[in-house]
Protein backbone atom coordinates (compact mmCIF):
# COMPACT_ATOMS: atom_id res chain seq x y z
CA UNK A 1 0.00 0.00 0.00
CA UNK A 2 1.51 3.33 -1.07
CA UNK A 3 1.64 6.53 0.92
CA UNK A 4 -1.11 8.20 -1.10
CA UNK A 5 -3.45 5.27 -0.48
CA UNK A 6 -2.85 5.42 3.28
CA UNK A 7 -3.44 9.18 3.35
CA UNK A 8 -6.73 8.85 1.47
CA UNK A 9 -7.86 6.11 3.80
CA UNK A 10 -7.72 8.34 6.89
CA UNK A 11 -8.86 11.57 5.26
CA UNK A 12 -11.62 13.36 7.16
CA UNK A 13 -13.85 16.16 6.07
CA UNK A 14 -13.17 19.70 7.33
CA UNK A 15 -16.39 19.99 9.40
CA UNK A 16 -15.70 16.66 11.13
CA UNK A 17 -12.15 17.78 11.93
CA UNK A 18 -13.42 21.08 13.37
CA UNK A 19 -16.00 19.29 15.52
CA UNK A 20 -13.36 16.91 16.88
CA UNK A 21 -10.96 19.79 17.48
CA UNK A 22 -13.63 21.83 19.30
CA UNK A 23 -14.52 18.82 21.47
CA UNK A 24 -10.87 18.29 22.40
CA UNK A 25 -10.40 21.98 23.25
CA UNK A 26 -13.49 21.87 25.48
CA UNK A 27 -12.21 18.71 27.14
CA UNK A 28 -8.84 20.38 27.76
CA UNK A 29 -10.54 23.43 29.28
CA UNK A 30 -12.74 21.27 31.50
CA UNK A 31 -9.80 19.22 32.69
CA UNK A 32 -7.79 22.37 33.49
CA UNK A 33 -10.67 23.81 35.52
CA UNK A 34 -11.10 20.48 37.30
CA UNK A 35 -7.37 20.44 38.06
CA UNK A 36 -7.59 23.91 39.60
CA UNK A 37 -10.71 23.11 41.62
CA UNK A 38 -9.46 19.90 43.24
CA UNK A 39 -6.71 19.44 45.76
CA UNK A 40 -5.84 18.64 49.34
CA UNK A 41 -6.65 22.17 50.56
CA UNK A 42 -10.16 21.84 49.18
CA UNK A 43 -11.95 24.03 46.70
CA UNK A 44 -14.97 24.00 44.49
CA UNK A 45 -16.12 25.41 41.20
CA UNK A 46 -17.99 28.16 43.06
CA UNK A 47 -14.81 29.21 44.89
CA UNK A 48 -12.90 29.12 41.60
CA UNK A 49 -15.49 31.28 39.82
CA UNK A 50 -15.57 33.81 42.68
CA UNK A 51 -11.77 33.96 42.73
CA UNK A 52 -11.54 34.54 38.99
CA UNK A 53 -14.26 37.22 39.00
CA UNK A 54 -13.19 38.96 42.23
CA UNK A 55 -9.49 38.23 42.88
CA UNK A 56 -9.21 41.00 45.51
CA UNK A 57 -11.84 39.22 47.66
CA UNK A 58 -10.32 35.75 47.32
CA UNK A 59 -10.41 33.43 50.32
CA UNK A 60 -7.46 31.33 51.45
CA UNK A 61 -8.42 28.48 49.14
CA UNK A 62 -9.07 31.02 46.39
CA UNK A 63 -5.55 32.39 46.75
CA UNK A 64 -4.16 28.85 46.53
CA UNK A 65 -6.16 28.34 43.34
CA UNK A 66 -5.08 31.65 41.86
CA UNK A 67 -1.40 31.63 42.79
CA UNK A 68 -0.49 27.93 42.75
CA UNK A 69 -2.97 25.69 40.98
CA UNK A 70 -3.87 27.91 38.01
CA UNK A 71 -0.26 28.55 36.88
CA UNK A 72 0.49 24.82 37.24
CA UNK A 73 -2.53 23.88 35.13
CA UNK A 74 -1.72 26.49 32.48
CA UNK A 75 1.92 25.37 32.32
CA UNK A 76 0.84 21.75 31.94
CA UNK A 77 -1.58 22.67 29.15
CA UNK A 78 1.01 24.75 27.31
CA UNK A 79 3.61 22.00 27.66
CA UNK A 80 1.20 19.46 26.24
CA UNK A 81 0.36 21.75 23.32
CA UNK A 82 4.07 22.27 22.65
CA UNK A 83 4.61 18.50 22.49
CA UNK A 84 1.73 18.14 20.06
CA UNK A 85 2.97 20.98 17.84
CA UNK A 86 6.58 19.80 18.10
CA UNK A 87 7.96 23.24 18.72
Amino acid sequence: MGISQRQGRYKRSAPAFLIILAALVLLLGFSMILSVCTGIAGGSFKAFAETVMYPAKASGVGMIMLEMRMPRALAAGLTGMAFVCRI
